[in-house]
């Protein structure tokens, strides 16, 4: 197992000691979302014309104007 982890440090270039390890949890860590949101902060997956579904009859009216004129 220690042989092949060595080819594997050797292919990918990276510090598999304890203290490299230690450094790449401690940055996985820091790239997870913060608890600090809003409580209105929402991600959706886009489905393409699903904004006609959230804007009202006046929004959907501006919009057209404002793309008809370019």
């Amino acid at each position: 197992m220690m042989s092949e982890m060595r080819n594997l440090k050797e292919s990918v270039d990276m510090d598999f000691t304890f203290t490299g390890l230690n450094h790449m949890y401690e940055f996985n860590k820091s790239l997870k979302p913060s608890k600090d949101l809003p409580e209105f902060a929402e991600v959706r997956k886009g489905i393409v014309g699903d904004w006609r579904n959230h804007f009202s009859v006046d929004q959907t009216e501006s919009l057209n104007r404002k793309f008809l004129e370019k």
